[in-house]
Protein backbone atom coordinates (compact mmCIF):
# COMPACT_ATOMS: atom_id res chain seq x y z
CA UNK A 1 0.00 0.00 0.00
CA UNK A 2 1.86 3.22 -1.08
CA UNK A 3 2.29 5.87 1.43
CA UNK A 4 0.06 8.78 2.34
CA UNK A 5 0.76 12.51 2.33
CA UNK A 6 -1.57 14.69 3.94
CA UNK A 7 -2.71 18.34 3.55
CA UNK A 8 -4.48 20.17 5.55
CA UNK A 9 -6.53 23.22 4.86
CA UNK A 10 -9.14 25.37 7.03
CA UNK A 11 -12.29 25.77 4.86
CA UNK A 12 -13.61 23.67 2.72
CA UNK A 13 -12.76 23.72 -1.30
CA UNK A 14 -9.83 26.23 -1.82
CA UNK A 15 -9.21 27.11 -5.46
CA UNK A 16 -5.31 25.86 -5.97
CA UNK A 17 -5.38 23.40 -3.41
CA UNK A 18 -4.58 19.71 -4.77
CA UNK A 19 -2.76 21.69 -7.96
CA UNK A 20 -0.11 23.75 -8.53
CA UNK A 21 -1.30 25.75 -11.26
CA UNK A 22 -2.71 23.27 -13.94
CA UNK A 23 -0.34 20.32 -12.32
CA UNK A 24 -1.01 18.49 -9.49
CA UNK A 25 0.60 18.00 -6.18
CA UNK A 26 2.40 15.34 -6.19
CA UNK A 27 4.40 13.85 -3.02
CA UNK A 28 6.93 11.09 -2.58
CA UNK A 29 8.49 8.90 0.43
CA UNK A 30 11.92 8.82 1.15
CA UNK A 31 13.12 5.55 2.79
CA UNK A 32 16.37 6.46 4.05
CA UNK A 33 19.37 8.20 2.64
CA UNK A 34 20.27 7.63 -0.80
CA UNK A 35 16.68 5.43 -1.01
CA UNK A 36 14.59 6.12 -4.54
CA UNK A 37 11.53 8.59 -3.85
CA UNK A 38 8.76 6.47 -3.72
CA UNK A 39 5.20 8.13 -5.34
CA UNK A 40 2.91 8.60 -2.40
CA UNK A 41 -0.87 9.53 -2.34
CA UNK A 42 -2.02 12.73 -1.49
CA UNK A 43 -5.30 13.49 0.42
CA UNK A 44 -6.49 16.84 0.91
CA UNK A 45 -7.85 17.23 4.34
CA UNK A 46 -10.30 20.41 4.95
CA UNK A 47 -10.70 20.50 8.68
CA UNK A 48 -14.42 21.56 8.95
CA UNK A 49 -15.56 19.71 6.12
CA UNK A 50 -13.60 16.65 6.48
CA UNK A 51 -12.33 16.28 9.95
CA UNK A 52 -15.92 17.43 11.87
CA UNK A 53 -17.93 15.57 8.98
CA UNK A 54 -19.06 12.81 11.58
CA UNK A 55 -20.11 15.75 14.16
CA UNK A 56 -22.70 17.73 11.43
CA UNK A 57 -25.49 15.72 12.00
CA UNK A 58 -25.64 15.98 16.13
CA UNK A 59 -24.51 19.82 15.78
CA UNK A 60 -25.54 20.91 12.28
CA UNK A 61 -23.38 22.71 9.72
CA UNK A 62 -22.21 25.55 11.91
CA UNK A 63 -20.94 23.46 14.60
CA UNK A 64 -23.20 25.21 17.07
CA UNK A 65 -20.85 27.77 17.58
CA UNK A 66 -18.58 25.42 19.81
CA UNK A 67 -15.53 26.95 17.46
CA UNK A 68 -15.82 29.84 19.40
CA UNK A 69 -16.29 29.23 22.81
CA UNK A 70 -13.24 29.29 25.31
CA UNK A 71 -13.03 26.54 27.82
CA UNK A 72 -10.53 26.98 30.48
CA UNK A 73 -9.39 23.71 32.16
CA UNK A 74 -7.91 23.74 35.21
CA UNK A 75 -5.79 20.89 35.93
CA UNK A 76 -4.80 18.90 33.19
CA UNK A 77 -3.76 15.46 34.93
CA UNK A 78 -5.07 12.01 34.31
CA UNK A 79 -8.65 13.48 34.35
CA UNK A 80 -8.43 16.81 32.76
CA UNK A 81 -6.39 15.27 29.98
CA UNK A 82 -8.80 13.19 28.59
CA UNK A 83 -11.80 15.80 29.51
CA UNK A 84 -9.73 18.30 27.20
CA UNK A 85 -9.06 15.97 24.64
CA UNK A 86 -12.56 14.86 24.25
CA UNK A 87 -13.83 18.55 23.95
CA UNK A 88 -11.63 19.29 21.17
CA UNK A 89 -12.54 16.42 19.43
CA UNK A 90 -15.77 17.48 19.79
CA UNK A 91 -15.32 21.37 18.38
CA UNK A 92 -14.26 23.44 20.92
CA UNK A 93 -12.53 26.00 19.52
CA UNK A 94 -9.96 27.90 22.87
CA UNK A 95 -8.38 26.49 25.53
CA UNK A 96 -7.03 27.85 28.28
CA UNK A 97 -4.30 25.17 30.17
CA UNK A 98 -3.25 25.63 33.59
CA UNK A 99 -1.33 23.21 35.46
CA UNK A 100 2.33 23.89 37.15
CA UNK A 101 2.92 20.11 37.14
CA UNK A 102 5.28 18.12 34.92
CA UNK A 103 4.46 14.71 33.24
CA UNK A 104 6.42 11.43 35.07
CA UNK A 105 6.81 7.99 34.29
CA UNK A 106 4.06 7.29 36.88
CA UNK A 107 1.48 9.69 35.31
CA UNK A 108 1.51 7.54 32.02
CA UNK A 109 -0.74 4.57 32.73
CA UNK A 110 -3.62 7.01 33.43
CA UNK A 111 -2.72 10.21 31.42
CA UNK A 112 -3.38 10.78 27.93
CA UNK A 113 0.30 11.68 27.02
CA UNK A 114 2.41 9.08 26.85
CA UNK A 115 6.30 8.47 27.55
CA UNK A 116 7.46 10.80 24.93
CA UNK A 117 6.12 13.63 26.56
CA UNK A 118 7.75 12.65 30.42
CA UNK A 119 9.86 15.75 31.71
CA UNK A 120 7.78 17.88 29.68
CA UNK A 121 4.86 20.40 31.11
CA UNK A 122 1.59 18.78 31.31
CA UNK A 123 -0.17 21.90 29.37
CA UNK A 124 2.22 21.68 26.93
CA UNK A 125 2.07 18.04 25.93
CA UNK A 126 -1.49 18.23 26.29
CA UNK A 127 -1.51 21.18 24.56
CA UNK A 128 0.30 19.31 21.62
CA UNK A 129 -2.14 16.56 21.92
CA UNK A 130 -5.40 18.85 21.72
CA UNK A 131 -3.69 20.45 18.09
CA UNK A 132 -2.65 16.64 16.69
CA UNK A 133 -7.31 15.90 17.09
CA UNK A 134 -8.44 19.37 15.99
CA UNK A 135 -5.17 21.57 14.37
CA UNK A 136 -7.92 24.52 14.23
CA UNK A 137 -7.61 24.91 18.00
CA UNK A 138 -6.27 28.10 19.79
CA UNK A 139 -4.17 27.06 23.05
CA UNK A 140 -2.87 29.14 25.97
CA UNK A 141 -0.78 26.93 28.28
CA UNK A 142 0.07 28.60 31.86
CA UNK A 143 2.67 26.79 34.38
CA UNK A 144 1.73 28.24 37.36
CA UNK A 145 -0.48 26.98 40.64
CA UNK A 146 -3.43 28.87 40.88
CA UNK A 147 -3.47 28.58 44.71
CA UNK A 148 -0.89 30.87 44.54
CA UNK A 149 -1.25 33.24 41.50
CA UNK A 150 -4.62 34.77 42.22
CA UNK A 151 -4.57 37.14 39.06
CA UNK A 152 -3.81 34.46 36.51
CA UNK A 153 -7.26 32.25 37.60
CA UNK A 154 -9.27 35.57 37.70
CA UNK A 155 -7.90 36.62 34.53
CA UNK A 156 -8.43 32.59 32.91
CA UNK A 157 -11.86 32.59 34.25
CA UNK A 158 -12.76 35.49 33.10
CA UNK A 159 -11.58 34.92 29.41
CA UNK A 160 -13.65 31.27 29.68
CA UNK A 161 -17.30 30.46 28.49
CA UNK A 162 -17.22 27.60 30.98
CA UNK A 163 -14.47 26.06 33.66
CA UNK A 164 -13.36 22.81 33.51
CA UNK A 165 -11.81 21.94 37.31
CA UNK A 166 -9.56 18.68 37.39
CA UNK A 167 -7.52 19.66 40.36
CA UNK A 168 -6.83 16.82 43.18
CA UNK A 169 -7.48 19.82 46.10
CA UNK A 170 -9.81 20.79 48.06
CA UNK A 171 -8.49 24.59 48.68
CA UNK A 172 -8.43 25.10 44.82
CA UNK A 173 -11.77 23.99 43.93
CA UNK A 174 -13.01 26.75 46.29
CA UNK A 175 -10.86 28.88 45.74
CA UNK A 176 -12.16 28.42 41.53
CA UNK A 177 -15.81 28.22 43.33
CA UNK A 178 -14.93 31.96 44.48
CA UNK A 179 -14.08 33.36 41.35
CA UNK A 180 -16.10 31.35 39.07
CA UNK A 181 -19.30 33.08 41.46
CA UNK A 182 -17.89 36.61 41.27
CA UNK A 183 -17.42 35.84 37.24
CA UNK A 184 -20.71 34.54 36.86
CA UNK A 185 -19.29 31.81 35.04
CA UNK A 186 -20.26 27.99 35.20
CA UNK A 187 -17.69 25.67 36.47
CA UNK A 188 -17.65 21.78 36.29
CA UNK A 189 -15.89 19.79 38.82
CA UNK A 190 -14.81 16.34 38.86
CA UNK A 191 -13.20 13.64 41.32
CA UNK A 192 -12.24 10.27 42.27
CA UNK A 193 -12.73 8.50 45.18
CA UNK A 194 -10.22 6.16 47.21
CA UNK A 195 -8.60 4.17 44.40
CA UNK A 196 -11.39 5.29 41.74
CA UNK A 197 -14.01 3.06 43.24
CA UNK A 198 -16.28 5.33 42.55
CA UNK A 199 -16.37 9.40 41.86
CA UNK A 200 -18.08 12.70 41.29
CA UNK A 201 -19.01 15.40 38.56
CA UNK A 202 -20.64 18.18 39.54
CA UNK A 203 -21.87 21.20 37.74
CA UNK A 204 -22.24 25.03 39.43
CA UNK A 205 -24.21 27.58 37.37
CA UNK A 206 -24.06 30.98 39.24
CA UNK A 207 -27.56 32.27 39.26
CA UNK A 208 -29.11 28.82 39.09
CA UNK A 209 -27.60 26.21 41.38
CA UNK A 210 -25.86 26.39 44.83
CA UNK A 211 -21.89 26.30 44.57
CA UNK A 212 -19.03 24.25 45.16
CA UNK A 213 -19.58 25.31 48.95
CA UNK A 214 -23.40 24.02 49.23
CA UNK A 215 -22.09 20.80 47.43
CA UNK A 216 -19.37 19.56 50.15
CA UNK A 217 -21.82 20.89 52.84
CA UNK A 218 -24.73 18.36 51.68
CA UNK A 219 -23.39 15.86 49.20
CA UNK A 220 -23.18 13.61 52.25
CA UNK A 221 -27.13 13.91 53.08
CA UNK A 222 -27.19 13.78 49.22
CA UNK A 223 -25.91 10.03 48.92
CA UNK A 224 -27.51 8.69 52.08
CA UNK A 225 -30.99 9.94 50.76
CA UNK A 226 -30.25 7.95 47.76
CA UNK A 227 -28.85 4.78 49.90
CA UNK A 228 -32.18 5.24 51.99
CA UNK A 229 -34.44 5.10 48.87
CA UNK A 230 -32.97 1.56 48.61
CA UNK A 231 -33.54 0.77 52.03
CA UNK A 232 -29.76 0.74 53.20
CA UNK A 233 -27.63 2.55 55.49
CA UNK A 234 -24.66 4.83 53.98
CA UNK A 235 -20.85 5.53 55.46
CA UNK A 236 -20.23 8.95 53.85
CA UNK A 237 -17.66 8.18 51.10
CA UNK A 238 -14.00 9.72 51.60
CA UNK A 239 -13.24 13.04 49.97
CA UNK A 240 -11.61 13.00 46.12
CA UNK A 241 -7.98 12.10 47.10
CA UNK A 242 -4.69 12.85 45.48
CA UNK A 243 -1.93 10.26 43.86
CA UNK A 244 -3.69 7.34 44.74
CA UNK A 245 -3.55 4.35 42.87
CA UNK A 246 -6.30 3.27 40.45
CA UNK A 247 -7.05 2.04 36.78
CA UNK A 248 -6.86 4.49 34.01
CA UNK A 249 -9.87 3.04 32.64
CA UNK A 250 -11.50 4.15 36.48
CA UNK A 251 -10.70 7.28 36.11
CA UNK A 252 -11.44 8.09 32.25
CA UNK A 253 -15.27 6.66 33.42
CA UNK A 254 -15.11 9.93 35.30
CA UNK A 255 -13.68 12.19 33.06
CA UNK A 256 -15.64 11.56 30.09
CA UNK A 257 -19.07 12.40 31.98
CA UNK A 258 -16.97 15.62 33.18
CA UNK A 259 -16.70 16.24 29.71
CA UNK A 260 -20.11 15.52 28.75
CA UNK A 261 -21.48 17.72 31.06
CA UNK A 262 -19.13 20.52 29.89
CA UNK A 263 -20.53 20.24 26.50
CA UNK A 264 -23.93 19.70 27.48
CA UNK A 265 -23.22 23.42 29.56
CA UNK A 266 -21.93 24.53 26.31
CA UNK A 267 -24.52 23.48 24.08
CA UNK A 268 -27.35 24.74 26.06
CA UNK A 269 -29.75 26.96 24.33
CA UNK A 270 -28.95 25.56 20.79
CA UNK A 271 -31.25 22.99 20.61
CA UNK A 272 -28.98 20.16 19.56
CA UNK A 273 -27.84 17.40 22.56
CA UNK A 274 -30.70 17.73 25.54
CA UNK A 275 -29.13 18.54 28.67
CA UNK A 276 -28.94 16.57 31.72
CA UNK A 277 -31.59 17.43 34.22
CA UNK A 278 -29.28 16.57 37.25
CA UNK A 279 -26.33 18.69 38.74
CA UNK A 280 -24.72 15.86 40.46
CA UNK A 281 -23.47 12.43 38.99
CA UNK A 282 -22.16 10.00 41.45
CA UNK A 283 -20.33 7.02 39.11
CA UNK A 284 -19.59 3.64 40.60
CA UNK A 285 -16.44 2.07 39.26
CA UNK A 286 -16.61 -0.84 41.31
CA UNK A 287 -18.67 -2.29 44.16
CA UNK A 288 -17.39 -1.14 47.66
CA UNK A 289 -20.34 -2.15 49.71
CA UNK A 290 -18.67 -1.56 52.85
CA UNK A 291 -18.91 2.34 51.48
CA UNK A 292 -22.86 2.08 51.80
CA UNK A 293 -25.76 0.72 49.66
CA UNK A 294 -25.33 3.23 47.17
CA UNK A 295 -21.85 1.39 46.60
CA UNK A 296 -22.85 -2.28 45.61
CA UNK A 297 -23.31 -2.27 42.64
CA UNK A 298 -20.84 -1.64 40.11
CA UNK A 299 -21.30 0.50 36.65
CA UNK A 300 -24.17 2.16 38.58
CA UNK A 301 -24.95 5.70 38.30
CA UNK A 302 -27.01 8.66 40.69
CA UNK A 303 -28.70 11.83 40.33
CA UNK A 304 -28.80 15.00 42.09
CA UNK A 305 -29.69 18.67 42.33
CA UNK A 306 -27.11 21.17 44.04
CA UNK A 307 -29.27 23.20 45.93
CA UNK A 308 -28.26 26.57 47.32
CA UNK A 309 -28.23 26.51 51.29
CA UNK A 310 -28.75 29.54 52.81
CA UNK A 311 -26.32 29.65 55.13
CA UNK A 312 -23.80 28.90 52.97
CA UNK A 313 -20.92 31.85 53.78
CA UNK A 314 -19.98 31.57 50.20
CA UNK A 315 -22.89 32.07 47.65
CA UNK A 316 -25.45 33.19 50.50
CA UNK A 317 -28.17 30.70 49.24
CA UNK A 318 -27.15 31.44 45.48
CA UNK A 319 -27.42 35.15 45.77
CA UNK A 320 -23.81 35.27 45.04
CA UNK A 321 -20.34 36.28 47.31
CA UNK A 322 -20.55 37.63 50.31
Amino acid sequence: MPALSLVLVPGGDVPGVGAYGNTPLRAFYVAGHGATPEPCQVEVVRLQRDLFSRLQGIYGPDMSGLASKTVAVIGVGSGGSLAALELAKAGVGHFLLVDHDRLTAHNVPRHACGLRDVGRFKTRAVRDLLLDRNPAVSVDCHEKDITQDSDLLMAAVDKSDLVVVATDTELSKYLINEVCLVAERPAVYAGAYSRAYAGEVVRIVPGETGCYACVRQTLVDTVRALAEDEGDDYTAPSEPVKAEPGLGLDVGMIALLQARVALLTLLRGTGTLEDLDADIILWVNRARPEEGGVFTRPLSRYFARVRPLSDCPVCRGGKGTS
